[in-house]
Order: structure tokens, then sequence, then C-alpha cells
């Protein structure tokens, strides 16, 4: 990731400097941005993982005429928790 800049060969040396540590700190701030939108994804993927072992449990540990007020059996339980967290997530 290099950044794209031109510095005239005819200015002083300490403009030229000053150039080339600017193009060199824009390079080092996108890295950094980029590496904090990957860690993001990665956090909220964890977050997400979470939240479907919370509801999983949850589920499981419901009795079986609770199961039935919810429409669902307990075979039915991972399904039906996916689509409580698609619908969680669409409604963000």
């Amino acid at each position: 990731m290099t950044a794209s800049y031109h510095i005239d060969a005819s200015a002083p040396r300490t403009v030229r400097l000053k150039a080339f540590l600017h193009g060199q700190a824009q390079a080092v701030a996108s890295l950094i941005v980029a590496c904090a939108v990957w860690l993001i994804a990665k956090a909220v993927g964890v977050v997400q993982a979470f939240q479907m072992a919370r509801l999983l449990s949850t589920l499981v540990e419901l009795r079986d005429d609770q199961l039935k007020s919810l429409g669902i059996t307990r075979s039915d339980i991972p399904q039906y928790a996916l689509k409580l967290m698609k619908d969680d997530h669409a409604a963000d």
C-alpha cells in the first residue's frame, strides 16, 4: 500500500522530506483503518456466536409445553434460533 504523491526534485530538502513523511503517514493511517475494520468485523462475528449459543441454551432449557406454545419442537430449535437471529439482525 503506497501513497501516490509527487515530490518536485528541485524543492528544498525539508519540503521533499515533509511530503514524503506525509505520504507515509497517509499509508499508515490507511493500514490502521483497514485493520480496525477487520477487527470490528471479527468482533461482530464473535458476539453473534455468543448470542447464538445463549439463545440455543435458553431454548433447550424450555419445557416441551413451552416449545409447543412457540410452535416448535425440540428438533426445530436450531432452525428456530437461526430464524430469530436473522430476524433480529434484519431489524437492525
